[in-house]
């Protein structure tokens, strides 16, 4: 191990006694988890994370509360608690948010909702009930929010004694928040997409695709009733090749020219292609994936291509948005007060930010050699 080395290790070790920077490195390493996670790895990910909030800050019990998609109820969803202390995730599902207008209000609202002795809270008294009958004395909740609206919330109980909550307490559970909300949004893209890939699957498997059938002679084709509701036409439109060629997309007219008239009919090529087209009833671009096979004839002449079109416009915008959440993650994470840095399990770095390069004095390309 090199001088440079050494004083980098012995740094660190150092910056790890700083309860701050220990905490944060605990997240990085969540984070980077949570990045290389499976969807059926996310629960199990939440719960470490989770747990290791409720021991790092001491209290007794930590969890994460998801809000109905028509902001009408909430329920736990995740919950650690401290050895002898009772949990209660089994009963509370499905909570009306109506019976809570004091919390309900701090979600809405994104404030966070801070605690230190509940005998003295009196801002609304069934709440207050509701959580003595579970043993609170103190209480931090911090609201989960994803593009302006409220997702859940994230919390810690103190239960075996009143708790006084610092600022520190309020970034810890921040920071652990966004990581959360980032997995859990990406999770249910994930489960979107692959949702919306199998209903296309089963509209497939019933011939709710649209259909066509060109005639490369004539340059006119027929379609079926789904095809002609993709398009925006009706039966009475002209069907042809002009047609086509006029409903593409500005971006992608020249290149699907060419690609139909130079590849797939003056070469025989198989018609794959995801391109985008204006909708001709209400001008709105949509994404769609044609295929088509073409028919020779016995001079080895195309005279026929049949095919399916399939609207992909929900995927391809799921795809952007989950593109649109990692840049944001990206931006969190370089963006940090704090230096983090992210490694496997078995020790090998995956990355650093700005902050943490500076502090150590690194070179991002360097890390590769750590």
């Amino acid at each position: 191990m090199s001088e440079q080395e050494e004083d980098h290790q012995s740094s660190l070790e150092m910056r790890l006694h700083d309860p701050a920077f220990f905490f944060a490195y605990q997240v990085a390493e969540l984070a980077s988890r949570f990045l290389a996670a499976s969807p059926d790895e996310i629960d199990e990910l939440i719960n470490q994370s989770i747990s290791t909030i409720g021991r790092f800050i001491d209290v007794d019990r930590a969890y994460v509360f998801s809000v109905s998609e028509d902001n009408k109820t909430f329920s736990n969803t995740h919950e650690w608690c401290k050895s002898g202390v009772s949990a209660h995730i089994n009963e509370l599902q499905n909570l009306p948010l109506d019976d809570f207008p004091y919390l309900k209000e701090k979600i809405e609202q994104n404030q966070t909702i801070k605690i230190s002795d509940l005998s003295t809270f009196d801002d609304d008294p069934e709440l207050r009930e509701h959580l003595e009958a579970q043993g609170i004395k103190s209480l931090l909740v911090l609201p989960m929010y994803y593009d302006e609206h409220a997702i859940g919330f994230i919390g810690l109980d103190a239960v075996e004694q009143s708790q006084r909550w610092s600022s520190a307490n309020f970034i810890y559970l921040k920071l652990l928040a966004e990581v959360i909300v980032n997995s859990l949004v990406r999770d249910q893209q994930a489960k979107d997409i692959r949702s919306t890939q199998n209903h296309l699957l089963e509209t497939q498997k019933i011939a709710h695709l649209g259909t066509y059938t060109l005639n490369i002679k004539s340059g006119t084709w027929t379609s079926s009733e789904i095809l002609d509701d993709i398009f925006g036409i009706d039966k009475q439109t002209e069907h042809s090749i002009e047609l086509w060629t006029r409903m593409l997309h500005p971006r992608w007219r020249e290149r699907m020219m060419g690609y139909f008239f130079d590849e797939v009919i003056g070469q025989g090529k198989r018609f794959d292609m995801e391109y985008q087209v204006v909708r001709v009833s209400d001008s709105k671009p949509i994404w769609i994936h044609g295929i088509g096979e073409l028919e020779f004839n016995d001079e080895g002449e195309p005279i026929r291509m049949i095919g399916t079109i399939r609207d992909i416009t929900e995927e391809k915008e799921a795809e952007l948005e989950i593109r649109d959440n990692e840049a944001r993650f990206r931006n969190l994470f370089e963006q940090s007060s704090e230096g983090i840095l992210l490694s496997t399990l078995d020790g090998q770095i995956v990355d650093a930010n700005r902050k943490w390069l500076e502090m150590f004095n690194y070179q991002h390309h360097e890390l590769k050699d750590l």
